[in-house]
Parts: structure tokens; sequence; C-alpha cells
């Protein structure tokens, strides 16, 4: 009977310390998911923060010569459409969500004023089909480059702060630097407009 029973509490033990690891290992999938956008290009990070704390450095999916050499009017026609086939106001919040992270990407770092806000508009981006978010990616990191391409320089040595809003039925972002204040300003269809003051 004794031997019987040290068997039973070793089967029990064994089963038990699998189940605790199955949680841990699915655990740390979810959390590291959360944040982090699945990507089929590589992604560059090179300044030691992450999208964790919202301070964004180098986070780019593509180099500028690249997207130039990649965005085609093949391209803008598929981000329109594949726009136009979601939902108004979840590409209304992804589009956010995309310039945020990749307008966000020009400048030294940049802070997002409420991390509960970028959270919430990740969560639309993370619903968007994959062809749609990086035609969207594309089009916003080609749209920005060539309209402030004298700034970039200005950018990239800057750190900003991130703030979002509503005007209406628009959503607003706003890249403060102190200096400079960028500004975001995104259509329920998805469509956006960049404007800047100093």
């Amino acid at each position: 009977a004794s031997l019987r029973s040290i068997i039973v509490n070793v089967s029990l033990l064994l089963t038990l310390t699998i189940y605790l690891t199955s949680i841990l290992q699915i655990g740390s999938s979810f959390n590291g998911a959360l944040l982090f956008p699945a990507r089929t290009a590589p992604i560059k990070v090179d300044t030691g923060t992450d999208l964790c704390n919202n301070e964004v450095g180098d986070y780019r999916a593509y180099e500028k010569e690249d997207c130039m050499r990649q965005y085609t009017e093949v391209d803008l026609n598929t981000a329109t459409s594949t726009q136009s086939e979601e939902n108004g106001s979840e590409v209304q919040l992804a589009t956010a969500y995309i310039i945020y992270m990749m307008v966000g990407s020009f400048f030294k770092s940049c802070h997002a004023q409420s991390e509960l806000r970028i959270n919430s508009l990740y969560v639309h981006y993370s619903e968007m089909r994959i062809n749609s978010q990086l035609s969207v990616e594309r089009r916003v990191e080609w749209d920005f480059s060539e309209r402030f391409s004298e700034y970039l320089p200005v950018f990239s040595e800057s750190r900003c702060e991130a703030s979002v809003h509503e005007d209406g039925d628009k959503l607003c972002i706003e890249f403060n630097t102190g200096l400079e204040r960028l500004t975001a300003i995104i259509d329920t269809d998805g469509q956006y407009e960049f404007s800047l003051a100093e």
C-alpha cells in the first residue's frame, strides 16, 4: 500500500508540473503577442526601446529606399481597396495606430501620453488583415517621408510625445517635440492628412 501511495503521489506531481509549465508557456506567448504585431518583413529596432513602454525608436518595417522601390501605383490601389473592405471605424482606429507606429519611428524616441489609448488602438490594428496592415504602413511611410523629407534629420534627433483625441468624427494624433507640433487627422474611412506647426 505504501509503494502504491508513493507511485500515485509521484504521478500527481508530474501531472501538476506539466500543467503549470503549459500555463506559463501560454501566458508568456499571450503577453508577448499583446503589443507586438506579427510581421512578414524584418523590423529594425536599434535604440534599445520597444512598444511595451510606448517608446518607439527606429521602428520601421521598410527602409526608405526599399519603400520607394516597392511603393507603386498597385500598392496604392491595394491600400485603398483593402481599407474600404474593412469596417469604417475599425479602419480609422487601426490606421491611427499605424500612423503612431510609423511616424513615431522617424523620431529619436516617441512616448505616448496615454499608454491605455495606444494599446486600445493596437487591438483594432491587430484585427486588421496582414495585407491591409502592410499596404497602409507602406503608404504612411511613403507619404510622410516625401512630405517632410527636409525635416527628417531634425525629427531623427528629437524626442516627442504623442497624444490622441477626437475632433467630431475625425481622429487626431499629435506629435509634439516642444518646438514642432506634427498633426495627423484621420477620417472614418482611414484617409489621413498631415500638417506641421512650428
